[in-house]
């Protein structure tokens, strides 16, 4: 496979890094409107609900999937592959669980009061169920704040070696060289 000269892995690290900064950004001002902002009437509750959703569907959708993207580019066209290293291998596993987790457990949430906030009417206290999302996407949305933090972690520690198929194709290399007499 062909890989990437220094020039376009710099881009593309550049759009990787672009995509993460914006996921988390837009984590982290999901986890301040859901935390911080107590909206007191139906109309404040129903442009709280839009917010969230919009900062979901535009900011953090979009760059997980940029982020994404730009990681398979990186395993397919660089010397890190998808399972050479095993702290690839956890990336790959933390953001494909953050991108369903997101999509099938906190995407929802978001929505239900989207919806839930068109129908308000009175006050906020009728609404149980608006204020248990807003703590779910606040408590459920810090714990993927923080697997993002391990993210870099992992990222700039790279704290595992390769995998062992990586590893017995470094030592037949290494043995295949090794064996070859240099001209």
């Amino acid at each position: 496979m062909r890989r990437l000269t220094s020039r376009w892995t710099k881009v593309l690290k550049m759009f990787h890094v672009l995509f993460f900064a914006v996921w988390l950004g837009g984590g982290v001002a999901l986890l301040v409107l859901a935390s911080a902002v107590s909206p007191d009437t139906a109309t404040e509750a129903h442009l709280h609900a839009r917010a969230l959703h919009a900062i979901d569907n535009y900011m953090v959708i979009v760059f997980a999937f940029g982020l994404l993207f730009t990681g398979m580019i990186y395993s397919l066209f660089t010397r890190w592959g998808f399972v050479k290293h095993w702290w690839v291998v956890a990336k790959w596993v933390v953001l494909i669980f953050q991108i369903l987790f997101g999509a099938l457990v906190l995407g929802p949430y978001v929505t239900d009061n989207v919806a839930l906030a068109r129908t308000m009417t009175g006050r906020l206290s009728d609404y149980p169920e608006y204020s248990a999302n807003l703590d779910r996407v606040a408590v459920l949305g810090a714990i993927q704040l923080a697997l993002l933090v391990f993210l870099v972690f992992v990222s700039v520690w790279k704290p595992w070696g390769p995998t062992k198929r990586a590893r017995a194709a470094m030592t037949g290399l290494e043995t295949e060289t090794e064996a070859t007499p240099a001209p």
